[in-house]
């Protein structure tokens, strides 16, 4: 499968200092918000992506569990609803906003985004597949994969 991200800069290194860390968000196609110069294709077997709301299931290890604490403490939510946030049953608007702020909200998705990519990979995933309200998102472990992101034009899309 061919997937997109956007960059406002060349990526030449990814490392783990970026909101997702080892990281890089796609897209099912080529996007472009903002100042967004660089667009790159990653190929990509299905095979290395796990769907977020099944790794609880793949799960015979217990290794997810891992990233369901860090999501309760993240949120400071029940086991169930952390539970639930990672694996996409549950939006993030189903937190109590009471006690988090509305511009917490993105930071906190965002952080539920990244545990859900670090949780696929000690699967043995290279990514997963999310939902965002643009639809499907992969995130996909890139640290050391640069040499794989094949910048585009659009007429090459």
């Amino acid at each position: 499968m061919d997937i997109y991200h956007t960059s406002p800069a060349p990526i030449t290194e990814i490392n783990e200092n970026g909101l997702f860390g080892p990281f890089l968000a796609f897209a099912s196609s080529p996007y472009s918000p903002g100042a967004m110069n660089h667009v790159y294709r990653l190929e990509l077997a299905e095979s290395d992506i796990i769907d977020g709301q099944v790794m609880l299931h793949r799960d015979e290890d217990g290794v997810v569990e891992a990233y369901v604490d860090a999501a309760q403490e993240l949120l400071d939510c029940d086991r169930d609803l952390a539970e639930d946030l990672l694996t996409e049953r549950a939006s993030i608007f189903d937190v109590n906003r009471d006690r988090i702020g509305p511009g917490d909200l993105g930071e906190m998705s965002w952080g539920l985004q990244r545990l859900a990519a670090e949780a696929a990979r000690a699967l043995g995933y290279r990514g997963v597949e999310l939902r965002d309200e643009q639809g499907p998102v992969w995130f996909v472990y890139m640290q050391g994969h640069e040499h794989e992101l094949i910048e585009i034009t659009d007429e090459q899309g």
